[in-house]
């Protein structure tokens, strides 16, 4: 498991407990999921064999 995988699995493991909880509870679960998918595309980037600054 990679760590963009592993932040997906947390974000939906605390989404999961902190169901039905509204207001600022789920600020954690969007960083979690932001955090996810920047580091999927910096991989699919690098994959690509380019930099983040092309």
């Amino acid at each position: 498991m990679n760590k963009a995988q592993a932040y997906r699995v947390e974000a939906q493991v605390l989404a999961r407990d902190l169901k039905g909880v509204r207001s600022w509870a789920g600020d954690p679960v969007r960083y979690l999921y932001d955090h996810c998918i920047e580091l999927d595309m910096k991989g699919a980037l690098i994959l690509a064999g380019r930099t983040e600054a092309q």
